[in-house]
């Protein structure tokens, strides 16, 4: 059903509770009163006192029917009055009723119907209510995400050769030395897996070699 065919049925119901309202009202006030005759009120107090038990269960039904339209929910403190004089005008309705069942019966209808009715309009505003002004969700809790780590730069680290020194072949071990050149005697030594005395000794045997052959070629 489309929400404005809701509306529609809402405002049907309305009317149609606001007419057994009136007449359920009427009549239950012509009881009232004359209940109120027989109980010693003077003249224009029992015409008054009736409005003192139908009126609030008219109000109190409009502010459940509003608290159900604006909140989608029940109204347990209204419900509990509606109960509460609806129960007092049935009684004071059949204390004038003659002792029969069919006289209690016409004499409790009125209030009753408008009792039901108006719980039926109240579940249908409530239907209509949560269909067009659904509940909004819960907002979302914002989580601060960590910052990210700085890279750490780490330097250069020489090859290590795939052979230890004793296993090298000249060749191999003047490459090692070129490139550990940079790195202090243990350091290379760690690396090449010998003495420290044994890197010094092979840099300056080839320190000597580079000087030999630059002074042959000078």
């Amino acid at each position: 059903m489309t929400p404005t065919k809701q509306m529609q049925s809402v405002h049907i119901a309305t009317a149609g509770v606001a007419i057994i309202a009136t007449v359920a009202f009427l009549i239950s006030y012509s009881a009232l009163q004359r209940t109120a005759s027989m109980f010693g009120f003077p003249g224009w107090q029992s015409w008054l006192w009736p409005l003192l038990i139908d009126m609030p269960i008219l109000v109190f039904a409009f502010t459940s029917l509003v608290i159900g339209w604006m909140t989608n929910r029940r109204s347990w403190f209204a419900t509990s009055m509606i109960v509460l004089f609806s129960g007092a005008t049935i009684m004071f309705n059949l204390a004038h009723a003659e002792m029969h069942w069919l006289h209690y019966a016409v004499a409790i209808m009125p209030p009753l119907a408008l009792i039901v009715s108006f719980e039926a309009l109240r579940e249908l505003i409530q239907i209509v209510a949560s269909q067009q002004f659904p509940e909004s969700p819960p907002p979302v809790a914002l989580v601060a995400l960590p910052e990210p780590e700085a890279e750490t730069v780490t330097a250069p680290v020489a090859d290590e050769p795939k052979s230890s020194w004793p296993e090298m072949r000249a060749e191999e071990r003047a490459h090692a030395l070129q490139e550990t050149a940079h790195l202090s005697t243990g350091e290379a030594a760690k690396i090449l897996g010998c003495h420290k005395s044994t890197v010094g000794r092979a840099r300056a045997k080839l320190g000597q070699v580079a000087t030999g052959k630059n002074g042959g070629s000078a």
